[in-house]
């Protein structure tokens, strides 16, 4: 290894060209992402140095190890556990905070064993270590089928994936391989609803009032056997109130509409009835628009025929 003296000054970054600041960066840049990647092998390696012991041998037999020597598991299902207080002289050495290390050691084991093609990319320097950490974090809670399914889906197209793709697909291998796990989640999301009112508020007294109809509403749907909390109840009483509503704007709009038919209707039928012909029309039989002309010249000669009469009388 070179010592310091005999080490060659990088010249200074303010000297450089703007072609040569584009060169540095990109060098900068692989150098990085290579140094991301050396590091997860790194932490893999640690982590199988420290595999979780079953039991120790002893000179009056094997005992399980004690509380020191407790198994940790930093992975999701299919990864290997390793010993009690691994993650901390990794994270000494890091100068990081241990939960630092122990996500880091965490994704890297998830990548190796749970998300191989993945890793494949990453070793490649096709996908950003800190992307492929944020699907490994992302998948952890997923079952070992699911994690592999959701790498096979991602293939080549992990590094086009923005956080919100990776969620869906994420959510997608939930609802797949876990549908369990979601009805649970929907279940304690579900008992968390309520409806409050903020007294704090200038309109206070017409949310008050607002509030009243929900809360009636509400035990409405109690007597009729709904056996959810209060605030469940009220949730809930908010979409009957608004079907309501949809109901009766729904029945104006029909109503509104029928009012402008017949309105306009009979207007069509006035209009036969006085210019066309003379000729009575039933209001069920549609009437033809004349243009304005011809009802104008319609006038025009009748006029012309009762002046004529007048004349000969």
């Amino acid at each position: 290894m070179s010592s310091p003296d005999e080490m060659v000054e990088a010249p200074e970054v303010t000297d450089l060209l703007a072609a040569d600041l584009l060169a540095l960066a990109r060098d900068t840049s692989l150098l990085q992402r290579q140094a991301d990647v050396e590091l997860l092998r790194v932490a893999y390696a640690w982590a199988v140095a420290h595999p979780a012991l079953d039991a120790v041998a002893t000179s009056s037999g094997p005992v399980l190890p004690g509380v020191l020597d407790a198994v940790e598991t930093l992975g999701g299902a299919g990864t290997p556990a390793v010993a009690a207080f691994t993650t901390e002289p990794l994270a000494a050495a890091l100068e990081m905070s241990p939960a630092s290390a122990t996500s880091l050691l965490a994704d890297t084991l998830d990548l190796h064993h749970r998300l191989p093609r993945l890793l494949d990319q990453v070793t490649a320097l096709l996908v950003q270590v800190w992307k492929a950490r944020r699907v490994a974090a992302a998948t952890r809670s997923l079952s070992y089928d699911g994690a592999r399914w959701v790498d096979g889906q991602l293939g080549g197209k992990v590094g086009a994936l923005g956080a919100a793709g990776i969620d869906r697909l994420v959510a997608d291998a939930k609802a797949r391989f876990d549908p369990d796990h979601i009805a649970d989640r929907a279940a304690r999301e579900r008992s968390s609803w309520d409806v409050w009112l903020d007294h704090g508020r200038p309109d206070a007294m017409d949310l008050a009032r607002f509030h009243d109809l929900v809360c009636a509403e509400a035990e409405t749907l109690a007597a009729l056997g709904d056996s959810d909390a209060l605030g469940v109840r009220k949730a809930k009483a908010l979409g009957v109130i608004a079907a309501q509503q949809a109901s009766l704007d729904l029945i104006g709009l029909v109503s509104t509409g029928a009012v402008a038919m017949a309105t306009a209707t009979s207007a069509q039928t006035f209009v036969g009835r006085r210019w066309i012909g003379g000729q009575r029309r039933s209001s069920s039989t549609s009437t033809p628009t004349l243009p304005t002309s011809s009802i104008c010249q319609t006038v025009q000669e009748r006029t012309d025929r009762s002046g004529s009469s007048s004349s000969a009388r």
